[in-house]
């Protein structure tokens, strides 16, 4: 949904019909918050930074809520100036977000692991980020329906379809992820109806905005290939 605003990617030659193509959005987008969980208990259970612990840091904030807050405000700023703040939009939700973590599960927040001195959880996050994000761009880079990245000012040099510079993202938007992941409500009609209104919108959105372009009916291909033919 911000992307509709940030304009840093469009898609190409998705399914033609459009439950497939709604569907194959949802699949698609309800496996990349589960898989940067997984990855962070999949390298736990590696033991993978273990012990990777340093001196304590205070916060500095007696109320956590004040980084809801700036949270809020580097979202609003990416909003109003996406041709230099869009990277903003990969951490800003996770100030949102961990707030709410601390206050309903400390264990799980990552604010709380920073005041504790323990970087280990946030180390395997953001490496398993790094390794999902790579996945997935290889992954898109041989497929025939893909995301194409129009990032400002990176546009000279791609990875993959990624600028390389972008693959920073990835280890910040992975720890974004947890925080919204464990910042979730309990399921209750309410949410429900919110995450499906939410959905159908962005979905409607996405037709608009950021789907470029669908596979074509066979009879376009059979007229193209004819009219090749016949020219030659």
């Amino acid at each position: 949904a911000a992307n509709f605003r940030l304009n840093n990617w469009y898609y190409v030659f998705l399914p033609r019909t459009l439950p497939e193509r709604w569907a194959g959005i949802l699949v698609s987008f309800a496996t990349v918050v589960p898989a940067v969980v997984l990855a962070e208990h999949a390298l736990d259970a590696a033991g993978v930074g273990r012990g990777w612990r340093a001196r304590p840091i205070s916060l500095g904030l007696a109320d956590v809520r004040w980084y809801a807050v700036f949270g809020a405000l580097a979202t609003a700023a990416v909003l109003v100036w996406p041709l230099h703040l869009y990277p903003l939009i990969w951490g800003s939700l996770l100030l949102i977000c961990d707030p709410i973590v601390y206050r309903k599960r400390r264990e799980l927040s990552l604010l709380a692991d920073v005041e504790r001195g323990d970087w280990s959880r946030i180390a395997r996050l953001m490496l398993g980020g790094v390794g999902i994000g790579f996945l997935w761009e290889t992954y898109n880079h041989w497929a025939r329906g893909k995301w194409i990245y129009t990032v400002p000012l990176l546009e000279d040099l791609k990875w993959f379809e990624m600028p390389p510079l972008g693959f920073v993202g990835f280890p910040f938007f992975a720890l974004q992820a947890w925080a919204m992941y464990h910042a979730r409500p309990r399921s209750s009609p309410p949410a429900v109806l919110f995450a499906l209104a939410f959905s159908v919108v962005t979905l409607l959105g996405m037709e608009r905005y950021t789907i470029s372009s669908t596979v074509p009916p066979t009879s376009v291909w059979e007229r193209a290939s004819t009219d090749e033919s016949a020219r030659l």
